[in-house]
């Protein structure tokens, strides 16, 4: 089953909707994203856009870092994000996982990895990442 990441964390979410990028259930609770490779989202070789990649690298590991708090309600911020690139993303869809591989409350070491439809690593990333605490009204 998918879930809207905008319905999910109460925030509108306009280009993570505009790509489709949807949040996996999952038994295990890990942070699954996934997202249909539409025309409009490749490159000249038919391949995923490196932009769409990132993406999905950022957002698997903001998901890893709610997970891993069990809420951010004030959003989280990416400090620092680095991407290599394995192989094209080819095929009609792409899904991420992301990870919290240390860090504290305040900012947060993570990793992602993005591989196509057929299970074939397409990129890998790591990041820090900066949950923020719910702004007063």
């Amino acid at each position: 089953m998918k879930l809207s990441l905008s319905k999910e964390y109460g925030t509108p979410l306009p280009f993570i909707d505009h790509l489709g990028i949807e949040r996996v259930e999952n038994p295990e609770g890990r942070a699954l994203l996934a997202m249909e490779l539409k025309p409009m989202f490749q490159n000249s070789w038919n391949a995923a856009h490196g932009g769409v990649i990132m993406t999905m690298i950022d957002s698997a590991m903001s998901l890893a870092v709610r997970l891993h708090l069990q809420g951010a309600p004030g959003g989280v911020l990416t400090i620092e994000m680095n991407t290599k690139f394995i192989r094209p993303g080819l095929g009609d869809r792409l899904v991420a996982e992301g990870r919290v591989i240390g860090g504290g409350r305040t900012t947060l070491f993570c990793e992602a990895e993005v591989r196509d439809g057929a299970g074939h690593l397409v990129a890998k990333g790591m990041g820090t990442m900066k949950p923020l605490k719910k702004k007063e009204a």
